[in-house]
């Protein structure tokens, strides 16, 4: 099997279910899990017949989703039931391959009942698929710093992989925790100049550029532009796309700031990120996460006051 199929999980589904299939797609790309859908990977000119057929044979795993149109509907779908039945006959009895999930209250297909299901319309159906596949290949949304230990959450967004947290690192000076008080590093992390930011970072891992929010933030929504005073896109579906609880996984925090002159402001109601890029010789560019209008901002301030920092993969 290639490296790069390795982890594959391939979503075998009814075209009836495919709105609801797609968003567990983009659940487990957010997870940092390797999913394969027709709709997502297939390219034109591709035999789509073919190409399915590769692809579920060379798949880790092989999420099946039962509803009331699967089980009843003839067609494709119940050829690719059958050639998960064969792959699984080759498969290790302690190995678990194919995870049935079920989108609504159905029968299972007695060829699959001797596997034990999963209801995705139960609460924390989800997240019971993700422990099964992390069972299996372990944890796959997840940094430690090797400088001081720290584990961070990651997240993958436009192919690229992100801190889910804000940074917590101690680069000396230029950095603090919010109201002095440690307990806020916790959930918030520090707060950085953005000199100290720029040096914050773990290896292999950088501050995201102006371009890499503005290219993120358009993907899932948008932002106002502070500069050019307009809106590119819908701010608000990115903020909610964005924070913390929402369906991203980024977790954008109300972090607050620092001010230059010391004080500290807008815990609980707001958290601002620095981007790499400067803003003429004393700001750079910054996104705020405004949780009073629930929108998200791009701005400039000066490279002197305190804000969160989340770091890209190199």
């Amino acid at each position: 099997m290639p490296i790069e199929d390795q982890d594959r999980i391939f979503l075998c589904h009814a075209s009836e279910d495919k709105k609801q299939v797609l968003e567990i797609y983009h659940k487990l790309m957010s997870a940092g899990f390797n999913p394969w859908l027709d709709k997502m990977d297939l390219l034109p000119g591709q035999k789509w017949d073919g190409e399915i057929r590769r692809a579920l044979k060379h798949s880790r795993f092989i999420i099946i989703f039962f509803s009331k149109f699967s089980v009843s509907k003839r067609g494709y779908v119940q050829r690719e039931f059958k050639l998960a039945l064969d792959a699984l006959e080759e498969i290790p009895e302690d190995q678990i391959f194919v995870i049935p999930v079920r989108l609504e209250d159905c029968r299972i297909p007695e060829a699959f009942r001797h596997i034990h299901y999963v209801d995705l319309f139960e609460q924390g159906g989800f997240e019971l698929v993700v422990k099964v596949i992390e069972a299996e290949l372990g944890p796959r949304n997840q940094f430690t710093d090797p400088r001081d230990g720290q584990t961070y959450k990651t997240v993958e967004l436009m192919g690229k992989t992100w801190m889910a947290e804000n940074l917590n690192f101690d680069v000396g000076e230029g950095c603090w925790f919010y109201d002095d008080d440690p307990k806020n590093g916790e959930k918030y992390g520090r707060l950085y100049t953005w000199e100290a930011a720029k040096k914050a970072c773990p290896p292999g891992w950088r501050l995201p550029t102006d371009g890499e929010w503005k290219e993120m933030l358009t993907s899932v929504g948008g932002y106002f532009d502070s500069a050019e005073r307009k809106n590119i896109g819908d701010p608000k579906k990115a903020y909610e796309f964005l924070i913390g609880n929402g369906n991203s996984g980024f977790n954008a925090l109300p972090g607050g700031g620092r001010g230059s002159d010391g004080e500290y402001l807008y815990l609980g109601r707001g958290g601002s990120y620095w981007s790499a890029t400067g803003s003429g010789a004393d700001d750079a560019w910054i996104y705020f996460f405004d949780g009073v209008s629930r929108q998200v901002y791009r701005g400039y301030n000066s490279r002197s006051v305190g804000f969160s920092c989340r770091c890209l993969k190199d």
